[in-house]
């Protein structure tokens, strides 16, 4: 529960000062009252002969109006006159509870229809949703891992956590987690890394419990920032599940990959890249890796060698994006200011063995700015892409000639988007901003659909890229986004 004191445009936005607040954790009822302080700053005062307006926003579980009670009253100040409340009056716009010296409460509140987790760690990594699952024992599990060590399982409809594993030191790789129906385990298996090195492999045993797979000292105490990318090899002749991981140990990289399922037992180590993983991307018979040198470098999933790599003109902080026919013949990369359109390595059996700069009439799209996160298209969705800036902006792009599509904000900008975006198709572009709001825009025209306010406490760190949140999935079974927040905050904003 927060109270905002409004900036004068009768809406709940940046600009709004926040003058007191009530965590869930801190709720203290008596005789079921909840009292929350103004901070004591001159923005609590309302002067004689005018008049403030505040914003009282609750944050509430999901499915609030089944409980019961679900009706409360608002007092301001000494009013002896409280203004009373249910959650039918509530509606999804903000509005305004505005207060004059004598404390009469004029209008009501916001509603704020998504849960939120509260947590003392921080998170530089994404959530992650189970993929290529259809087993009801396992609807909507996210898992997402913190600077705390510990990965959460999440259940999306109702913001419970299920269980935990403590990795025993921080964790910057977010999870990639998999339904396992090929080796007939039928449950998810969730991998990651730690910044000691290891490699952790658990099994999602369904309810409230996990258990061990494997755990390996991949890195001998580099650290592990990227993702796991896992892919079939030598497929479907010869089909082998391997697992690539990147080890960085200040300086440079190497690539190692495992069997997946056998143990984890090592097959390959890579010679050194330039700079930190920042991003992996399997194929069949060939591993994409984005680097701080400004290089996307491809290796054989055979051996590791590298075979081939494109230099862009700054560091490559998203995943490479492959598109086109089966045969994998585009291939889009953010790196620096620009969006750069390659002739990819084939995203299943090809014979390219160099990464050349794409022809035909494509133009590179300078964005202006650093692209942060990875470009967004789907082959048989759309014509676009989609990419965001450092510099508070977030462009559609023709994916076939690099023209400019459209542009949000048209004019201007907001703050840093350094989480990427999500896209999908035929609903919406969605991004979270430093200034506080996740957005979704119209995916043909850029206009603004929706934003969400979600005010957090932004922290930076030497040593990694900050991140304020990051956007991760829409849930198919409750529509919804998953967010994480680097002061440890997980929200879940429902878009029914």
């Amino acid at each position: 529960m927060r109270v905002y004191l409004d900036d004068g445009d009768n809406n709940y936005d940046a600009g709004d000062v926040q003058v007191g607040e009530v965590l869930s954790s801190s709720f203290n009822l008596s005789s079921g009252v909840q009292q929350i302080n103004c901070d004591g700053s001159t923005n609590c005062n309302t002067p004689t002969s005018t008049t403030r307006s505040y914003l009282l926003v609750l944050t509430m579980q999901a499915n609030a109006t089944s409980a019961n009670p679900n009706a409360w009253q608002v007092f301001c100040d000494a009013d002896t006159s409280p203004t009373n409340f249910s959650l039918s009056d509530l509606s999804d716009n903000p509005a305004m509870l505005s207060t004059s010296p004598s404390g009469g409460v004029t209008t009501k509140i916001m509603k704020s229809a998504f849960w939120r987790i509260d947590t003392t760690t921080q998170f530089y990594t994404s959530p992650s949703l189970v993929y290529d699952t259809y087993d009801p024992s396992f609807p909507d599990r996210v898992y997402i891992a913190g600077e705390d060590g510990v990965l959460r399982c999440i259940n999306v409809s109702n913001g419970t956590v299920l269980w935990t594993y403590n990795a025993g030191a921080a964790i910057r790789s977010s999870a990639f987690a998999w339904y396992d129906d090929y080796s007939g385990l039928n449950k998810p298996r969730i991998w990651f890394g730690d910044e000691s090195g290891y490699l952790h492999g658990r099994v999602d045993e369904g309810g409230s419990s996990t258990s061990m797979w494997t755990s390996i000292n991949a890195c001998s105490g580099a650290q592990i920032r990227s993702s796991p990318s896992i892919r079939g090899y030598n497929c479907p002749s010869n089909c082998e599940i391997r697992l690539y991981v990147g080890c960085y140990n200040g300086s440079n990289s190497v690539v190692k990959a495992y069997d997946a399922f056998n143990g984890g037992a090592a097959i390959w180590t890579s010679s050194a890249l330039g700079g930190n993983i920042n991003h992996s991307l399997a194929a069949n018979t060939n591993v994409f890796m984005s680097c701080d040198d400004g290089k996307v470098y491809k290796l054989l999933a055979s051996n590791g060698s590298v075979d081939g790599s494109f230099l862009t003109s700054g560091a490559v902080k998203g995943q490479v994006v492959i598109g086109g026919n089966i045969g994998g013949s585009e291939m889009w990369i953010g790196g620096g200011n620009v969006l750069y359109k390659i002739n990819s390595i084939g995203f299943r059996d090809d014979d390219y063995n160099t990464m050349t700069e794409y022809g035909g009439s494509w133009s590179d799209f300078n964005a202006g700015s650093s692209i942060y996160g990875s470009p967004h298209t789907l082959t048989l969705a759309t014509s676009y892409i989609y990419i965001a800036t450092s510099g508070g902006r977030v462009y559609c792009v023709n994916r076939n000639t690099g023209g400019l599509v459209w542009q949000y904000p048209s004019s201007g900008s907001i703050g840093a988007i350094k989480g990427g975006v999500y896209f999908e198709p035929e609903v919406a572009v969605y991004f979270y901003s430093d200034d506080g709001y996740v957005y979704a825009l119209d995916p043909d025209t850029g206009n603004l659909l929706s934003n969400w306010p979600a005010y957090i406490g932004m922290v930076d760190s030497p040593s990694v890229d900050s991140r304020p949140m990051a956007i991760s999935v829409v849930s198919e079974e409750n529509n919804g986004l998953v967010v994480s927040s680097i002061d440890g905050k997980i929200f879940y904003f429902p878009l029914q």
